[in-house]
C-alpha cells in the first residue's frame, strides 16, 4: 500500500513516527507524499490545546480526502490517539482506526484494520534500539531519544498520563545509535527525552554524568546537543562533567516555567527565582561562554500582576539566551484543571507579548556581541528567505526552535561545517560570511 505520514509534534513524537515508518517499510509498504498516498498516517500531538486543535483539523482533513475518494485509509496515533481515543473513534467513524502509543511497535497491524479491543492503552514502548527506523531530519541531523516518559508530577502537564513514568534506554544503546548516527552523515546529534536529565540507563545505575563522559571518550566527529534539563536535576556534577567534555555542546536547555514563588508552588514546580539564578550563575562560571535556553508559562490560573512582575525581573536579571513563552493550556486530568482557566485571554496575550518583547531585547543584544566574531556553523542548505542565501546555524541555536545564522557570502557544502564571521545581528538570527581557513573562536 502507498502510505504517506502526516508528522506533528515535538521531537520526541518525530522519532516515534521514524520508527513507524521503517516498520511499514520493511513490512512491504511503499511510502510516498500525500498527494500520492492511499493511506494518511497521522502522528498527533496533544500536550497542549493548539496542539490538539492541529491534530483535528490534520484528520478532518484526512477525512475529507476519504469521502472524495482520493484516499482509502486513515490511521490515528500519537498523544491525541492515546489520551481521547474512544471519544475520537464515536466523533470520527470514517477514520479506521485510533491507536494508543502502546501499539506503535506493530505498525503494520494498524494499517490491517484491527480496530477495537486487539490493541488496549499500556506502557509506550522504549525500544533499546529505534529500529527499522526512518529518519524524516535532514542527512545532518539525528534525534537519539534516550527516555520515555515523566516521573514528575507538573500541575499543568499530561505527559505522565499520556506517556506514563519515567523510564531509560541504556547507555551502551545510545551509544550505539550515536556512532550509527556519525556514521550514515551525521553532525549534529540532539538528545532528547521528556527529563533527560534524569535518565538512569536501563538498570537504574548510570546517570546523565556518565553519559556525558561516555560521549567524550567517543571522540565522534559531531556536535552534541542535550536538550530538556529539569533544573533541580542539573547538579554541579553534572556540571562539571559537561564541562571536561569537548563533544557536547555547552547549550542548556532548561525549562523554568515561572519566576514566582506562588505560581511555582501551584505549578508543583520545586525551586525559586533565586535557585534558579545560582543555576544560572553556577553555568556561566564553570563555561567560558555557555548558551542557556528556557521556556514560561503566562497566565497559570493562580497568576497574578504581581507575580508576572516577578517573571519580567527575573527575565531582565537572567539575561537568558534563548527563551520560548507559552500561554496556560487548562488540560484535562491535571491537578491544575480544577483551578479552572482564570486568567483571561486577552489578559494571557498581553502578558505574553509584554514577556517575548523584554527578551526580545536582551537576545538583540547579545547578538549584537557577538558580530566581528567566528563561529563554526552547521551548513543546512539554500535559505527559505531567499535563493540568494545560504543559512544554517552555530552551535547555539537549536533545531526549528532558535534563530538562524544566513549566509550572504562564499559558498558551502549542505550537511557540512563552515567558518562564518559575524556581520549582522537580529532580534533572533545572524548573518555573516564564509571565511577561509580560519578557525571557530567558540563552540
Amino acid at each position: 500500500m502507498k502510505i504517506a505520514l502526516v508528522q506533528l509534534g515535538c521531537p520526541k513524537n518525530l522519532v516515534d513516527g521514524e520508527w513507524v515508518l521503517g516498520q511499514l517499510r520493511e513490512g512491504g509498504h511503499q511510502l510516498v507524499p500525500p498527494e500520492e498516498a492511499e493511506a494518511l498516517l497521522i502522528n498527533t500531538c496533544a500536550f497542549i490545546r493548539d496542539a490538539k486543535e492541529e491534530s483535528l483539523e490534520k484528520i478532518i482533513e484526512a477525512v475529507e480526502l476519504k469521502k472524495k475518494g482520493k484516499i482509502s485509509k486513515v490511521v490515528v496515533f500519537g498523544c491525541l490517539s492515546e489520551r481521547y481515543r474512544d471519544e475520537l473513534a464515536g466523533e470520527l467513524p470514517e477514520v479506521d482506526g485510533f491507536f494508543p502509543l502502546s501499539a506503535i511497535r506493530e505498525a503494520s497491524s494498524m494499517l490491517s484494520g484491527k480496530t477495537g479491543g486487539v490493541f488496549r492503552s499500556g506502557d509506550v514502548p522504549l525500544p533499546e534500539k529505534y529500529s527499522p527506523r526512518l529518519r524524516l531530519t535532514p542527512p545532518h541531523l539525528a534525534y537519539v531519544k534516550i527516555g520515555e516518559g515523566c516521573g514528575h508530577s507538573c500541575s499543568f502537564c499530561a505527559i505522565p498520563m499520556i506517556r506514563g513514568k519515567s523510564r531509560s534506554r541504556s547507555l551502551k544503546s545510545v551509544m550505539e545509535e550515536l556512532r550509527k548516527a556519525s556514521g550514515s552523515g551525521a553532525r549534529e546529534a540532539v538528545i532528547i527525552s521528556q527529563d533527560t536529565a534524569s535518565w538512569k540507563g536501563k538498570d537504574g545505575s548510570s546517570s546523565l554524568c556518565s553519559m556525558v563522559k561516555a560521549i567524550n571518550k567517543a571522540a565522534l566527529p559531531i556536535w552534541v546537543r542535550i536538550m530538556y534539563l529539569y533544573p533541580t536535576k542539573v547538579t554541579t556534577e553534572l556540571i562539571h562533567a559537561w564541562s571536561s567534555s569537548d563533544a557536547v555542546l555547552p547549550y542548556f536547555d532548561i525549562p523554568l516555567q515561572h519566576a514566582s514563588g506562588r505560581v511555582l508552588e501551584a505549578m508543583r514546580r520545586p525551586g525559586s527565582a533565586a535557585s534558579y539564578m545560582r543555576l544560572i550563575e553556577k553555568i556561566r562560571k564553570t563555561f567560558n561562554e555557555p548558551c542557556i535556553r528556557s521556556s514560561f508559562i503566562v497566565g497559570f490560573p493562580n497568576e497574578r500582576k504581581a507575580d508576572h512582575e516577578e517573571l519580567i525581573s527575573f527575565l531582565k536579571d537572567a539575561e537568558l539566551d534563548n527563551v520560548g513563552f507559552f500561554e496556560y493550556s487548562r488540560e484535562e486530568g491535571t491537578p491544575a484543571y480544577k483551578l479552572g482557566d482564570r486568567v483571561p485571554s486577552a489578559v494571557k496575550r498581553e502578558r505574553l507579548e509584554e514577556a517575548a518583547a523584554v527578551q526580545r531585547e536582551i537576545s538583540a543584544g547579545k547578538n549584537s556581541g557577538k558580530v566581528g566574531r567566528v563561529y563554526k556553523v552547521l551548513v543546512e542548505g539554500v535559505s527559505e528567505e531567499s535563493d540568494l542565501l545560504l543559512e544554517g546555524r552555530a552551535w547555539f541555536q537549536a533545531p526549528e526552535i532558535d534563530g538562524k545564522t544566513y549566509i550572504t557570502k562564499g559558498r558551502a557544502v549542505t550537511g557540512g561545517f563552515s567558518a562564518v564571521k559575524i556581520t549582522d545581528a537580529h532580534h533572533y538570527d545572524l548573518a555573516g560570511e564564509i571565511v577561509s581557513g580560519r578557525k571557530k573562536n567558540v563552540g
